[in-house]
């Protein structure tokens, strides 16, 4: 089921946008670490992580696309592709720096 749920999402934004999102795998992880953070370390009931992980990821996701994505329109190809693994670098490296290199 989270792997048809990922593929969903990959082929929207691939259908929508006609780029092939490389930081998307880093938005997943990403959800999953809020999911982890909300439901356990926080300790808030599951509903209301799930509201809590929508809500954040709907303004990281609104904030990524006006200020790093919507600008891009209209330039080449390769320069998105560059900046979606500009942007799964940048996920990446935070997450690491926050939860730790090690699990």
């Amino acid at each position: 089921m989270i792997y048809a749920l990922i593929a969903i999402g990959f082929v929207m934004i691939t259908k929508s946008s006609n780029v092939f999102n490389i930081a998307q795998g880093h938005f997943v992880m990403l959800g999953g670490y809020l999911g982890y953070t909300f439901l356990v370390i926080t300790g808030f009931p599951l509903w209301l992580s799930i509201l809590c992980m929508i809500g954040v990821a709907a303004i990281m996701g609104l904030i990524i696309e006006r200020l790093l994505l919507r600008p891009l329109i209209g330039q080449p190809i390769i320069s998105i592709i560059m900046m979606t693994i500009a942007l799964a670098t940048i996920i990446e490296g935070m997450a690491t720096l926050i939860v730790g290199g090690t699990i």
